[in-house]
């Protein structure tokens, strides 16, 4: 990068998570700003303040980042100052943009772990003329704005120099709720945990004998739909075949998962097994079973086919943009116990054939996603500042 490039200003990542200290849709935007800050360009990252803080945004900070830790909700004194000036937006947004101010960015990277970019974030660069990129991870159906937002979030996406969506899928979706027309939208891929030049040996225990499934993801019915996957097994005919659901994960959904086994009566075969190593849950599971309510792409579904391992997905955002149907994996219509139990009844009938089908499924996705995406959005990032 040129000198002048560097001078414009910093890149400021902001982050928008404040439910979690981590998550799927994080990795992206803190692998680009990693490789940003080792290449000599000034970043600043703006995170929810959380006690202790994640081990990727402390190697962010002690790779040079200046971080911003934001009150996740507002403080006694900003709900104070918010109503003082009309009580209009966030509360804390006054802090973020001091903060940003005292030092000009010459690029700010809006990080969305929902179906678009915030309006507070988007209105303040707007306002100040600061030049953005937005990237949304993950979008539903179910979800729409209310009208009173739809011109906020249309401004907030036309404003953006580039609107980055995880799949063609939530980017569809989100055209019908913002109605945004511009054609600045791009399809962008996020980073994976696995080897892409080392797939996962098969399990020794071959699938015939005592097919082993694996769902993978935060604890959260919500979103992940553990539930249909529990209620689609606790059928009479599943109750006489060999099996086990090895759920890799945390969350709040925890104790309501463990539950529901218990009521089932199927302890035995449904197990929780926490945080997991990829690798290791790669080492005895033949299959990811995937019940999402929503999504933008999955990681977990990208790193089981990366691993040689078919999937079975719901038909919800981008699941169906990797996945052939009935060639790398299995496509559930709905996520639903009815049409997740249809696919489950697929897996067990072609149970012989999941480990071709897992070779299919790591030809395709090594077609789609590319080496280091994390790099790939970094070099967007410089194209843009060298733009400016």
């Amino acid at each position: 990068m040129s000198a002048d490039a560097k001078q414009r200003g910093p890149v400021v990542f902001i982050s928008t998570m404040i439910n979690d200290p981590w998550g799927g849709s994080e990795e992206l935007w803190c692998e680009a700003a990693m490789h940003l800050a080792r290449s000599g360009v000034k970043v600043k990252a703006c995170v929810a303040n959380w006690s202790p803080l994640h081990r990727k945004v402390e190697a962010l900070r002690a790779a040079g980042v200046e971080l911003m830790l934001r009150n996740r909700y507002p403080s006694r004194a900003q709900k104070i100052v918010s109503k003082l000036r009309g009580g209009k937006g966030n509360p804390v947004m006054p802090s973020v943009e001091q903060w940003i101010r005292r030092d000009p960015p010459a690029l700010i990277v809006i990080n969305e772990g929902f179906a678009m970019p915030e309006h507070d974030y988007t209105e303040m660069c707007l306002a100040n003329g600061w030049r953005y990129i937005a990237v949304a991870h993950l979008n539903r159906d179910t979800w729409w704005p209310y009208p009173h937002e739809i011109d906020l979030f249309r401004r907030g996406i036309e404003g953006a120099e580039t609107m980055y969506f995880v799949s063609q899928a939530n980017m569809k979706l989100a055209r019908k709720q913002a109605r945004f027309t511009t054609d600045n939208a791009e399809i962008i891929r996020n980073p994976y945990g696995v080897s892409r030049d080392a797939p996962a040996a098969w399990p020794a225990t071959p699938a015939t004998q005592v097919l082993q499934m694996a769902s993978v993801g935060r604890l959260d019915m919500r979103t992940k739909g553990q539930d249909l996957l529990i209620e689609a097994l606790s059928s009479d005919v599943w109750r006489n075949r060999d099996w086990r659901l090895n759920i890799h994960g945390d969350g709040d959904g925890k104790e309501l998962i463990v539950q529901m086994a218990r009521a089932a009566g199927l302890s035995d075969r449904i197990v929780l097994k926490g945080h997991t190593p990829i690798a290791d849950i790669w080492k005895d599971n033949h299959i990811l079973v995937q019940a999402s309510r929503a999504e933008g792409l999955p990681i977990t579904i990208v790193e089981a086919m990366m691993s040689a391992r078919p999937v079975l997905a719901t038909d919800i955002a981008g699941n169906p943009e990797l996945l052939e149907d009935g060639v790398s994996g299995f496509i559930a219509d709905a996520p639903s116990v009815k049409y997740l139990a249809l696919g489950l009844e697929r897996v067990w009938e072609r149970r012989h054939e999941l480990e071709a089908m897992g070779q299919a499924a790591r030809a395709a996705v090594l077609k789609e996603i590319p080496a280091d995406p994390g790099a790939v959005f970094a070099d967007k990032i410089r194209e843009k500042l060298h733009a400016g």
